[in-house]
C-alpha cells in the first residue's frame, strides 16, 4: 500500500507538470478540420449535426451530441468547444495511469505514463475540437475494465465491459479494434487459465458468443446509420495512399516503423527512426513474451496480448483491407498510445529485471522518477519552444469584417469555407458579395445559397471569374498559405502564383497579411 500510494503522488505529479501545454490553444483560432465539427455542432436540426450535404462528417454521434451539450451550455467559442476533448484526455491520462499500477512495477508505470504525460501528439490534438480526445479516453477506459476481466471474471466486470464497449462504440470509431479483445475478455472464466484451448469449458462459448452478439450489433448499428452514409468516394481516395500496402511489405513495415516513431518523437528525422526502431524491437519482443504467457494462462501475458497487441494489431489489417489510414498523420494512432505504452511498460520491466539492475533497486526507483519528472518538463519546453503554426482565422477575419466595402467581393478558398462560416456567425460578419472556390475536392465546397462556380476546378479560373465579378470594386481574398506542413501543401504552386494570375488579368495588389497558415489579400480590378 505505501508504493501504491507513492506512485499514486507521482503519476498526480506527472500529470500536473503536464498541464500548461494541455491548455496553451484553449483560445487559439479553429483551423479547417475543427470548424467542420465546430460548425455541424452549430446546425439547426439533429440530422444536420450527422449528415451534412457539402462536406463529410467524420466525427462520432455520441462526441457530436456531447459538444452539442457543452455548446449549449457554455457557448460556442474557441475555448468552450475545446472544454470536451481536454476534459477527455487528462481523465484518460488518470484511467491509464490506474491501469498500468496493476500490471506494472513502479518504475515501468511512471516510464510509461511519462510516454503519454509528454506525449507532443497527445497534448496537441486533445485540445482540438475533433473527437481524438475521446478516442483516448475510451482506449483507456476499455484497457482498465479488459484488465479488470482478467484479474477476476465477475458479472459486474462483463456488464461493465460490454456497456463501455457499446457506448465506445458512438463516442469513438477507433474503439472498433478493440471489438476481439472485448469479446475475448469477456469469455473468460475465473481461472485465467481455462482461456487455453485445451482448456475452455462450455460455459464460455455461449459468454463468447453472447458478447459477440451484442458488441457486433452495436458496431453493426453505428456503421450502418452514421459511418456508411458519409463514406464517398472522394473521402476514400484521399485516404488511399495512407494504407498499409501487403503488396510491398518491406515498404509497409518501415512506414508503419515511421509512423510508431514519429508519434513517440514528434520530429520527423534520425532520432524518430531510431525511437521508431527501437520501439517496435521492443514491443515485438513483447508481443511474443505475451502470447506465450496467455498460451499457459499467465495473468500479465494474456492482459498484454488482449490490450497491448491486439487493437494495434487490429487497426493494422484494417489498414491493408483499406478501411483505416494509419500512415495519414499521428493523430490516427492516438487511441493505440495506450496499448504501446503498455507493451513498452513490460519490456522496461524486464530490463529493469536483470540481475545488474535489480541489485540496485532503491537508486534506481529514484533515478527513475528523476528522469520522469524531467522527460515532462522538457516536453513543455519544446512545446512552447517551438509551438506549430496556426491558421489565426479570427484576426484574418477581423480584418475583413472592418475592410471590406459594400460593393466588394470576397473570395473563399473551398478549403477555408469551413472556417469563414465558422467565424462569420462568432463575429457576426455578414459580407454581401461572396464567392466560393471549388478547388478542395475532399469535403467543404461551400452552401448552395453561396455564389460558387460548380463547374470551375482550377484555381487560376477560379481567381479570374472571381475578379470579373469583382470589376469596379476590390476583391478580396480569405485563402491558405499553403506551407508545406499544412493540408494547402498540395495548392502551394498556385496560391503563390495568385498575384501573377489577378495582376495578368488587370487587377492591382493592396493588401498582403499572413495570419499564421491564413493569408488575407485585396486587389483593385
Amino acid at each position: 500500500m505505501p508504493q501504491y500510494r507513492t506512485y499514486i503522488w507521482l503519476a498526480g505529479l506527472l500529470v500536473f507538470a503536464s498541464l500548461p501545454a494541455r491548455f496553451a490553444g484553449m483560445n487559439d483560432s479553429i483551423w479547417m478540420d475543427e470548424a467542420w465539427v465546430a460548425n455541424s455542432v452549430l446546425e439547426p436540426s439533429a440530422h444536420d449535426v450527422f449528415f451534412t450535404g457539402t462536406w463529410t462528417q467524420s466525427s462520432p454521434p455520441l462526441f457530436l451530441l456531447l459538444e452539442r451539450w457543452v455548446v449549449g451550455f457554455l457557448g460556442h467559442s474557441e475555448a468552450a468547444l475545446r472544454v470536451l476533448p481536454v476534459a477527455a484526455g487528462l481523465a484518460g491520462l488518470l484511467l491509464v495511469a490506474l491501469a498500468f499500477s496493476r500490471w506494472l512495477s513502479t518504475p515501468a508505470a511512471l516510464l510509461s505514463l511519462t510516454l503519454l504525460c509528454g506525449n507532443y501528439y497527445l497534448i496537441k490534438y486533445c485540445q482540438q475540437v475533433k473527437q481524438y480526445g475521446t478516442d483516448f479516453l475510451v482506449s483507456a477506459v476499455l484497457l482498465l475494465l479488459v484488465g479488470r476481466c482478467i484479474e477476476g471474471p465477475s458479472r459486474r466486470h462483463l456488464v461493465a465491459l460490454l456497456a463501455a464497449g457499446t457506448i465506445g462504440f458512438f463516442l469513438s470509431y477507433t474503439a472498433a479494434f478493440w471489438l476481439i479483445s472485448l469479446v475475448i475478455s469477456a469469455s473468460l472464466s475465473r481461472s485465467p487459465k481455462a482461456f487455453r484451448p485445451q482448456g475452455l469449458s462450455r460455459f464460455q462459448w455461449p459468454r463468447m458468443a453472447g458478447a459477440g452478439c451484442v458488441l457486433g450489433s452495436a458496431l453493426a448499428l453505428v456503421y450502418v446509420v452514421f459511418v456508411r452514409p458519409n463514406r464517398t468516394v472522394a473521402l476514400i481516395r484521399n485516404f488511399q495512399s495512407d494504407n498499409l500496402d501487403l503488396h510491398h511489405p518491406l515498404s509497409a513495415l518501415q512506414q508503419l516503423i515511421s509512423a510508431i516513431g514519429i508519434l513517440l518523437a514528434p520530429r520527423p528525422g534520425i532520432f524518430s527512426g531510431v525511437v521508431g526502431i527501437s520501439a517496435a524491437a521492443l514491443a515485438s519482443f513483447v508481443i511474443v513474451w505475451a502470447i506465450i504467457g496467455s498460451w499457459v494462462g499467465e495473468q500479465r501475458g494474456l492482459m498484454l496480448a488482449l490490450s497491448g497487441a491486439l487493437p494495434p494489431a487490429t487497426a493494422f489489417a484494417a489498414s491493408i483491407l483499406g478501411f483505416y489510414p494509419v500512415l495519414d498523420c499521428p493523430r490516427m494512432l492516438l487511441f493505440a498510445l495506450p496499448s504501446v505504452a503498455l507493451l513498452l511498460g513490460l519490456g522496461i520491466d524486464i530490463l529493469l529485471a536483470l540481475p545488474v539492475l535489480r541489485a540496485h533497486q532503491t537508486g534506481l526507483c529514484i533515478t527513475v522518477v528523476g528522469i520522469c519528472i524531467a522527460m515532462v518538463l522538457a516536453s513543455q519546453v519544446i512545446f512552447f519552444r517551438y509551438p506549430r503554426p496556426n491558421e489565426e482565422n479570427r484576426p484574418a477575419m477581423a480584418l475583413l469584417k472592418s475592410s471590406l466595402d459594400l460593393g466588394d467581393l470576397l473570395f473563399v478558398q473551398g478549403g477555408m469555407y469551413e472556417q469563414f462560416k465558422y467565424y462569420r456567425i462568432a463575429l457576426g460578419f455578414r459580407p454581401q458579395n461572396i464567392y466560393v472556390g471549388n478547388e478542395w475536392p475532399c469535403c467543404a465546397t461551400g452552401d448552395r445559397n453561396e455564389a460558387t462556380s460548380p463547374f470551375v476546378r482550377d484555381f487560376g479560373r477560379d481567381l479570374l471569374e472571381a475578379a470579373s465579378r469583382a470589376r469596379g470594386h476590390r476583391l478580396w481574398l480569405l485563402i491558405a498559405a499553403g506551407s508545406v506542413s499544412h493540408w494547402s501543401a498540395p495548392f502551394r504552386d498556385e496560391i503563390q502564383g495568385a498575384p501573377r494570375i489577378l495582376i495578368g488579368g488587370g487587377c492591382k495588389q493592396e493588401v498582403r497579411r499572413l495570419f499564421g497558415e491564413t493569408l488575407v489579400e485585396s486587389y483593385s480590378c
